[in-house]
Parts: structure tokens; sequence; C-alpha cells
């Protein structure tokens, strides 16, 4: 299984997504949008869950991971700040992904 890590305010954002009328029958998904040279972006949108995809827990919040971007995903942290400015950030240390840049 992957490891993946939200922070309190990550997992209260999303669970609040999660309760409007267009989530319905949606799931949070971490995903990668792009890789350049030796790093990922990444992203989150709510989809649902396919064929490829692990169900991760996530301090009770059901996370998708789709296997075959198993070596980007593994050890990504999504956070949800308020300082110094609000916002998503979503960094994976283990791939030296600290940042956006």
């Amino acid at each position: 299984m992957m490891n993946v890590t939200f922070n309190k305010g990550a997992i209260r954002k999303m669970q609040e997504v999660l309760t409007g009328s267009n989530a319905e029958g949606q799931m949070v998904r971490i995903m990668v949008d792009h890789v350049h040279g030796d790093h990922a972006h990444y992203g989150l949108i709510l989809s649902q869950k396919t064929e490829h995809d692990d169900v991760v827990d996530v301090g009770g919040l059901e996370v998708l991971v789709d296997r075959r971007q198993a070596d980007w995903l593994d050890g990504i942290e999504v956070k949800y700040l308020l300082y110094p400015q609000e916002g998503w950030k979503i960094t994976n240390p283990k791939r030296n992904n600290h940042g956006d840049h």
C-alpha cells in the first residue's frame, strides 16, 4: 500500500468539498498532473474509482491513488495551509519534490 498523508486542514477541506451537490458519488483522487525532469507536479480532483486504483484511508478520508503512478505518488504529502498564504501544498519528499518552483 502506498504511503499518502494529508494534514488535518486538507482532510477537513476535502470533506467539505465532498458534501457539495456536485460531489455525489465522487471520491478524492491524488494524481500526477505532469512530469518533467526528475520531478512531478500533483493535483487533487474528484473522481470515481477505476480498476487501476487503490483506496487509501487518510484520517477517515478515502483517497484514490492510481497504481500506475505509484512511483510518483508513494510518499506524497498533501497540506492545506492558512499561513503564509491560504491554499494547497502537495509535495513528495521521497521523490525530492519539496514544493513548486
